[in-house]
């Protein structure tokens, strides 16, 4: 299936729809993080409800590039006085306290969306806490994406990717018209 470019404001509808309401459920970390996302699409509408765009009950949120909890300037401020510190030459200094800050967060529902022209990626949960993902970076793949995943996790779908230099693809049938 082709990528269609799409603008921010395609995504972040398209995002909102997706996440809002949703829950942070766990957590993996191989090079990136990758946070498992849940909903009950079942709970949530009405058999008579339509809706536009097809819910999966699960999707995954794939962080290559930086990113941060709360504001810059004190997310960089926390992590040089973190106690703890990355042993291992393969990633950077701040994946222990990455792990942390998103562990804290797991349980938590997704309350606003918003994607910047530059293609950052700023996500609030339910705990008052926001989490931002750079759209420029030099991440190996892309800067961010959502996928959907089979039962053996590997990767089915990818619903929308932030490209390196910020630019968004959607490619999930329907989602964008």
């Amino acid at each position: 299936m082709g990528h269609k470019r799409v603008q921010c404001v395609e995504a972040e509808q398209f995002l909102k729809t997706l996440l809002v309401g949703a829950e942070l459920a766990t957590f993996e970390y191989w090079a990136d993080f990758i946070v498992r996302i849940e909903r009950d699409i079942h709970r949530e509408h009405s058999p008579t409800e339509r809706q536009e765009i097809p819910t999966p009950s699960v999707v995954w949120l794939r962080l290559e590039a930086d990113w941060w909890v709360g504001n810059r300037e004190w997310w960089e401020a926390a992590k040089a006085s973190f106690p703890i510190k990355q042993r291992r030459m393969h990633s950077t200094n701040d994946v222990p306290m990455k792990a942390a800050a998103i562990a804290q967060m797991i349980g938590s529902a997704i309350t606003s969306v918003a994607v910047s022209s530059d293609g950052t990626l700023s996500v609030k949960t339910s705990d008052e806490v926001t989490f931002s993902v750079c759209g420029v970076s030099d991440a190996h793949e892309y800067s961010w994406s959502i996928e959907r995943r089979d039962d053996e996790f590997h990767v089915s779908d990818l619903l929308l990717v932030c490209e390196t230099d910020g630019s968004l693809f959607g490619q999930s049938p329907g989602a964008f018209s």
